[in-house]
């Protein structure tokens, strides 16, 4: 009985195997360092001014969600969020607007702007993780996401000015 050639086949599947695994972690590490932009969009941002009616200004590089993927995730499931921070929903047309906090951990307030950019409606601390719909009331292409408290805080209200300084992407 020669054993070399009955363990040669075993050896044979074990590197076979072994090449595979080699395989599989290259296309792992390949995956994570290219990125998957079919699952995930990165991240931008855009300069806004907000300025209330007593003509004070607020600056904000605010995360923009201008495609349906964003616009449906928005703030969901983040633990913080700081007073420095907002979010922008852009949308191609105006169109009444319905939020919710579902699966939002962080109050917010939530502000509607006419296409002149003048705030018409706004929710002062929408209540984290609930299905309460927050209408526009209007029709809007605009809205933007604030920590919760900062729109009376700073004394953001109806009437206040919105002004986008940063060239933005194409809303979808």
């Amino acid at each position: 009985m020669n054993l070399a050639h009955e363990k040669q086949p075993h050896t044979l599947v074990k590197r076979g195997m072994r090449g595979s695994r080699r395989i599989v972690c290259v296309a792992l590490f390949l995956i994570g360092a290219l990125g998957m932009p079919a699952f995930a969009e990165d991240k931008a941002f855009i300069d806004i001014v907000i300025r209330n009616t007593q003509g004070e200004e607020f600056r904000y590089s605010a995360e923009l969600a201008h495609t349906p993927e964003l616009r449906r995730k928005g703030l969901m499931y983040r633990y913080e969020f700081s007073s420095e921070e907002a979010m922008l929903f852009l949308w191609p047309v105006s169109a009444l607007r319905l939020f919710w906090m579902k699966n939002t951990f962080i109050p917010l307030d939530i502000l509607f702007f006419s296409e002149a950019g003048t705030l018409f409606h706004l929710v002062h601390m929408a209540e984290p993780e609930s299905e309460t719909l927050h209408s526009s009331h209007r029709l809007t292409a605009m809205v933007v996401e604030l920590k919760g408290g900062e729109a009376k805080r700073l004394n953001i209200d109806i009437g206040s000015q919105i002004t986008i300084e940063t060239a933005v992407p194409e809303a979808r």
